[in-house]
């Protein structure tokens, strides 16, 4: 694959955690008003999240929460756990829930009063009868406040954190409960429409309103004959919807990437993206990348990016054939490395077939990766990568002038 120089991508670091990095999340993802965006939350081994106010051009974190374990997984949460507005030169409009060990915790921060933030507002783990590592949290988009915790039991615990009268909805990703369930992620656009994908080299498709069954499930197979194929099964890593809810992204153990549409109801696999990773795909994202004269549903279904344990991160370009004509081609969104010939090259086609369009050299094992929006004012068409080092890397994407 072409690979971007140091020199051709700019690269930011926020540095503040003492151990690795393990997952982030970004207020873009649950807030679409540019007043607030520019804000990541980040959690690390060192038994901390810290938040990211990156708006009043710092690179520091502005608060640091104590958590009583690694913190593995950490959301940003689409309403608060109580009364009251942000006062004080701390406190920040935001409620975070974080996952630490078998905990799911909530800080309304809000109530910060200092940089260190100790105390914990809302205590989910005995509503959702946590018992083994969480590895995910996610929210349910489009008013519905939902959230669903993927673990390492085999389950998918769904409750109402804003609600009074909270209960939990147990789903078995696997009827033999031998498999850890490593993503889950509600469908944008999708109402109570959640994915989930685990160790089984299964994603599921559930409708989290009305069965305790998945509605669809899919059994990812392995391939070889990718040139940079491993000998890992096809174990699910991570998942990402496609802005307009019609494709899954499943980034895999065996290098590869499984590109799933949802139609009817139902998934069906409609390509895999190879010869890129040779190793684990452990995270991947559909970028809004840019500002698009076109307000069709399926405007940014196309540019994907992969981050793998090899210390490569991918753009891809899906394709027509995959993504259909409303999709807009990554070739009229992305500049690519002006250093890159072949790169250029190949990101002046409108392309039929999945294509890779050029990789950046992390050097380090990726753990999580997320973007921000053309929209945000801070770091827009961006890629925040978390790694085995104590850093966040921030990419800034050239993108059409």
């Amino acid at each position: 694959p072409t690979m971007a120089t140091d020199a051709t991508i700019q690269q930011i670091k926020l540095q503040g955690h003492k151990s690795s990095v393990l997952c982030l999340a970004h207020n873009g993802d649950i807030d679409r008003s540019t007043q607030t965006f520019g804000c990541l939350l980040s959690g690390s081994e060192d038994k901390t999240a810290r938040l990211w106010d990156l708006r009043g051009g710092t690179c520091r974190a502005g608060l640091c929460i104590l958590a009583p374990g690694e913190v593995v997984s950490v959301a940003f949460a689409p309403f608060h756990t109580g009364e009251g507005r942000a006062s004080g030169p701390f406190a920040r409009n935001f409620t975070i829930y974080v996952g630490a060990g078998n905990q799911i915790l909530g800080y309304d921060l809000r109530k910060a009063s200092s940089p260190i933030v100790r105390d914990v507002d809302d205590n989910l783990t005995g509503i959702l009868q946590t018992t083994e590592e969480v590895n995910q949290i996610s929210f349910a988009t489009r008013g519905n406040t939902a959230m669903a915790i993927a673990d390492d039991g085999g389950m998918v615990r769904i409750t109402d954190p804003s609600s009074r009268h909270r209960r939990t909805k147990i789903l078995k990703h696997d009827d033999d409960e031998v498999a850890m369930v490593t993503s889950c992620v509600y469908r944008p656009r999708g109402g109570n429409h959640l994915a989930s994908g685990g160790t089984d080299c299964t994603i599921n498709l559930w409708d989290t309103s009305k069965h305790k069954k998945p509605i669809s499930s899919h059994l990812m197979t392995r391939e070889d004959s990718g040139v940079n194929q491993i000998c890992n099964p096809p174990m699910v890593h991570s998942l990402a919807w496609s802005p307009s809810g019609k494709l899954i992204a499943a980034g895999l153990g065996d290098g590869t990437i499984g590109i799933l549409k949802v139609q009817d109801n139902s998934l069906t696999e409609v390509g895999r993206l190879r010869n890129g990773h040779d190793a684990t795909v452990a995270s991947v994202v559909f970028p809004e990348f840019g500002s698009l004269s076109t307000n069709h549903v399926a405007a940014y279904d196309r540019l994907l990016a992969s981050a793998g344990t090899d210390g490569a991160i991918f753009l891809w370009d899906l394709g027509k054939k995959i993504c259909g004509g409303g999709a807009v081609s990554p070739s009229s969104i992305l500049a690519g490395p002006s250093s890159l010939e072949a790169g250029m090259e190949s990101m002046s086609l409108d392309h039929i077939d999945p294509k890779l369009l050029f990789g950046i050299p992390h050097q380090h094992k990726p753990n999580w990766m997320l973007s921000s929006r053309g929209a945000d004012l801070v770091f827009p068409s961006s890629v925040f990568v978390a790694d085995t080092s104590k850093d966040i890397t921030i990419y800034s994407i050239p993108l059409q002038s």
